[in-house]
């Protein structure tokens, strides 16, 4: 599925502010780059990443941007821990890999992003708790669960 700019049936508002990125980025140009997002849109193919992770996921989820992901993925599942309430989500899950879902999904992300923003800035610290490196080697030594 090709999600590049001319594919989206978005409103111009959400055009003029948004970048597609498909190449790979060294990490000082990521990081500033990433420091400008409002949201960050990571539309995984869900059958190859059920129980693979993304980098730019993990560094959206700790800085608190809003993130959109899709369903069926292993970032589908993390963002659930978080719906606790419906204020409380960190961003939204397209319901299907297509670039119509992804529309009405950034569509309703756009109408309340405000309170996605505020959301994913309350998710950070915990997203952090839960990945870092020394919650990471206690797993591995068999520490924690």
């Amino acid at each position: 599925v090709d999600f590049g700019r001319n594919k989206l049936d978005w409103p111009e508002s959400l055009m003029t502010r948004t970048e597609c990125v498909s190449g790979v980025m060294e990490p000082p140009a990521f990081q500033a780059f990433l420091a400008t997002a409002d949201v960050v849109l990571v539309p995984y193919y869900p059958q190859e990443y059920t129980y693979r992770t993304s980098h730019i996921f993990a560094e959206s989820m700790g800085l608190g941007l809003p993130v959109v992901t899709t369903a069926g993925s292993w970032m589908d599942r993390e963002m659930a821990k978080f719906d606790a309430a419906p204020d409380l989500a960190p961003g939204l899950t397209m319901d299907a890999f297509a670039a119509d879902s992804l529309a009405v999904t950034m569509i309703e992300l756009a109408s309340r992003l405000p309170d996605y923003k505020a959301a994913a800035a309350r998710c950070a610290p915990v997203w952090r708790d839960r990945h870092n490196f020394e919650r990471f080697a206690d797993v591995l030594l068999g520490l924690e669960t």
